[in-house]
């Protein structure tokens, strides 16, 4: 897989409010961190993640990052540990982490959409506007294939999702935070004259992870990422026959069903 890294200009968390200016700059990288390749093929799926890596963009990197990734269904599924960003007496923190992955899919399946969703914790006390917390996922997805086939020049899509609170707002007793992006891949193909049966079977996936906090004199402001999980909307082709182990769970999984209803 081609490794992929977000400029400087793209990297770049940059809070402004009245008066002042805070921004960070993703100027050292640490050793990435391969996971290595994981799928859902045991559980009767057809999705793979390939050479699952992270990457931090600051310096000290997070204690644990992301941690080893596990599949749920066909979602790719992180608990982090230790990421975080915590600020108090008028600093500023950040916490900036890269992702990188290949999906693709077997067995006549097709990616339609892609769901990416994060959340965790935070907490602030006193302080104005100035004392916030913000997560930021930046989100950059290059389509190399369709229906199976390669395409001549891949087609780029780039969204991003934030969350930012402040302590002038209201805060619940225990404030959760969390953010999503859905990416349909069926009017990005439509744009590109591109018609197809399954939808995406192959592309590389580049998520920049961003915690920050401020603060104030007297004040303090901390965010932590607890889940991330990204998960493929996909399309099966009927006529195509599974492969001999996905056929062997499936038909299991019928039997089980027959069994229940007649107990």
């Amino acid at each position: 897989m081609r490794k992929k890294f977000f400029s400087s200009s793209r990297a770049v968390l940059a809070v402004m409010t009245v008066g002042c200016c805070y921004a960070f700059a993703a100027t050292a990288f640490a050793a990435p961190i391969n996971h290595g390749d994981f799928d859902d093929i045991s559980g009767g799926g057809s999705t793979f993640y390939l050479d699952v890596t992270e990457t931090p963009n600051t310096l000290p990197a997070p204690p644990g990052g992301f941690l080893e990734p596990e599949v749920i269904v066909n979602k790719l599924d992180f608990d982090p540990a230790g990421f975080a960003a915590q600020s108090l007496g008028g600093t500023a923190d950040l916490t900036d982490v890269q992702l990188n992955f290949t999906v693709e899919t077997v067995d006549g399946a097709g990616i339609t959409s892609l769901l990416f969703s994060e959340g965790g914790d935070f907490s602030l006390f006193g302080g104005t506007d100035l004392t916030k917390v913000i997560a930021r996922m930046i989100i950059d997805i290059e389509i190399l294939q369709v229906d199976g086939i390669d395409l001549l020049d891949s087609i780029e899509v780039q969204a991003s999702a934030t969350f930012e609170v402040d302590a002038t707002m209201s805060i619940p007793s225990d404030p959760f935070w969390s953010i999503a992006q859905l990416i349909e891949f069926a009017p990005i193909l439509a744009n590109e004259g591109i018609s197809y049966d399954l939808g995406v079977t192959k592309a590389e996936i580049v998520v920049d992870n961003q915690l920050a906090a401020f603060s104030e004199a007297g004040s303090i402001a901390f965010i932590a990422k607890k889940d991330f999980m990204v998960g493929p909307g996909i399309e099966i082709d009927p006529n195509v026959i599974p492969e001999p182990s996905t056929l062997v769970i499936l038909c299991l999984g019928m039997i089980g069903i027959t069994r229940a209803r007649f107990a």
